[in-house]
């Protein structure tokens, strides 16, 4: 099977959550996968934006790379607010650009969706 690059499936909207302050502390980028739910939001586990002590990174120290492949990262997002989901292993970052020109949301469930 040929390998496809992401950005030309029906997965664009799948990318990888990078933090610069995380479980490993600052000396060490941790990484997660994150998803495009709207024109703004990413969902991602709450494990992957949490620093070393366990508690919520700042925003600052995150960015989103939609489409990642290897070295090649068409699109870069800073994250400007990151939100916990409470009693789940689930946060929402919130950029400052629009993330629907670049790619087509993800569909959730209903549920979900209430929360954001």
């Amino acid at each position: 099977m040929k390998f496809i690059p992401n950005r030309y499936t029906k997965y664009d909207a799948i990318g990888r959550i990078s933090n610069k302050n995380g479980w490993a502390g600052p000396e060490y980028e941790s990484t997660g996968t994150g998803f495009v739910i709207d024109d703004y939001t990413i969902l991602t586990n709450a494990h992957v934006i949490d620093d070393k002590d366990g508690k919520r990174t700042a925003a600052k120290y995150l960015s989103f790379e939609m489409n990642r492949n290897e070295a090649d990262i068409p699109h870069q997002f800073k994250v400007k607010k990151v939100v916990n989901v409470p009693y789940a292993d689930v946060a929402l970052g919130h950029t400052y650009k629009k993330l629907t020109d670049y790619a087509k949301p993800m569909l959730l469930a209903t549920m979900l969706r209430s929360i954001v």
